[in-house]
């Protein structure tokens, strides 16, 4: 008993000790936040090509209110990308806008928050890099009554272009390629052997080799070709919108690189393609749908990478965005996912804008941030959605527009008063 009476004692004086005191609050212990630690950098795309020498703005996300007493000090909100695309700003919001101006093109795009976004403007920028010279051989060499067409991979592949006859001319994003791993390169080289006036998916042989070259030297390989004998049947089942029509199936193949590829087939509903087991290859399909009562509606499924273990593949093709106004410098446009808006000048100047947002309301992309004119006069307003993509940051990168399934409504006229 004494024990628990002294205990008893003890614990009421610590309390009643604490409960009292006027001795000031610790100080925090969390250290003072690093400006570098709010740096965002990254690479501007336009289509599959890093945008070179584009401006980039960036600004505080109006909608979120998580950076209302945001300052970036003396550090600069603008940078221009270097000749690959890339860009660093030093310090910025913690959720922001980024505006783009790039060629002709006013793109802003809504609401980040990742650090390290590639942004992806749209666009036609074309390849750049160094060019190769490439005489390749097939070993065994090319059977009578069968055709060779050829494919690259890797990080440096950019472009190919050429035959087995004439030769080949390979785009590569620096003078030179490089070893990666086991013997390995930044460029590798596939041929793809099948009958002559026939389908690349009835494909009988196969080559890969790695490419040790640098621009400045044309290159002859020897392609070792190995037969190919596994084969599979594959069907697709396409799902449109109500009033929608589905158009024949798109069916090609690369290794990895999108703007290296072949169409390998056109298909019909339930039409079931035989397809060769290459190996390495990247079996692509592609499925498009338009409204029946207006053609410029579209509903599309971006490109697919099928699996050509599974006998049927269904593909869902999704509704089309609702254009609904435009008023006192707002769109307004009913969708869902990541909206686009482009807006293209009817009168014969100023800028094309893209508005690309996750909101149902947004403001246009501003050319005055660029020191150009303010928006003024007809244009027309053509508004796009990614139903399946619900943050900014997975639009980025060269493949950001055609990964996922999109949307396109009919064009309208709208008026932007001065």
């Amino acid at each position: 008993m004494l024990c628990v009476r002294t205990w008893l004692v003890v614990s009421l004086v610590v309390v009643a000790a604490c409960d009292s005191s006027s001795d000031p609050p610790p100080e925090s212990v969390f250290p003072q936040e690093n400006r570098f630690g709010r740096s965002i950098g990254g690479i501007v795309y336009s289509d599959s090509e890093p945008a070179s020498f584009a401006t980039v703005h960036i600004d505080k996300n109006a909608n979120s209110g998580s950076d209302d007493d945001f300052n970036p000090g003396s550090d600069s909100m603008v940078y221009t990308t270097d000749d690959q695309g890339v860009y660093r700003f030093v310090t910025a919001p913690f959720r922001y806008d980024m505006t783009i101006l790039h060629g002709s093109d006013v793109v802003v795009l809504r609401d980040f928050f990742g650090r390290y976004p590639w942004p992806q403007i749209g666009g036609t920028e074309p390849p750049k890099g160094f060019v190769v010279n490439v005489s390749p051989t097939l070993d065994p060499p090319l059977p009578s009554g069968m055709a060779a067409s050829f494919f690259a991979s890797g990080d440096d592949a950019a472009t190919l272009s050429g035959d087995l006859a004439s030769g080949l001319s390979l785009g590569i994003r620096h003078f030179a390629t490089a070893a990666v791993g086991d013997g390995d390169s930044t460029a590798i080289l596939y041929a793809v052997v099948y009958p002559e006036g026939g389908s690349i998916a009835n494909a009988t042989a196969y080559g890969r080799v790695p490419l040790f070259v640098q621009a400045d030297r044309a290159a002859v390989v020897i392609v070792p070709v190995a037969s190919v004998s596994d084969s599979a049947n594959v069907a697709f089942e396409v799902s449109a919108p109500p009033g929608f029509l589905v158009e024949p199936i798109q069916i090609s193949v690369d290794f990895g690189v999108r703007t290296i590829s072949m169409p390998a087939a056109t298909l019909a509903q339930d039409e079931q393609l035989h397809v060769a087991l290459i190996p390495f290859a990247r079996w692509i399909v592609q499925a498009t749908a338009t409204s029946a009562a207006n053609a410029a509606v579209v509903t599309r499924s971006g490109l697919i990478a099928f699996d050509t273990s599974y006998p049927l593949t269904q593909i869902t093709l999704p509704p089309p965005p609702v254009p609904i106004s435009f008023a006192n410098g707002v769109i307004e446009g009913d969708g869902i996912g990541v909206r686009e808006h482009l807006l293209e000048p009817l009168d014969g100047q100023g800028q094309t804008l893209r508005i690309l947002t996750l909101d149902r309301y947004s403001s246009l992309a501003d050319p005055t941030l660029f020191q150009l004119p303010a928006p003024v006069g007809r244009y027309r307003w053509t508004m796009t959605n990614w139903p399946f993509v619900t943050q900014m940051e997975a639009m980025g990168g060269p493949d950001g527009r055609v990964n996922s399934p999109s949307a396109t409504a009919a064009s309208t006229e709208i008026v932007v008063a001065p």
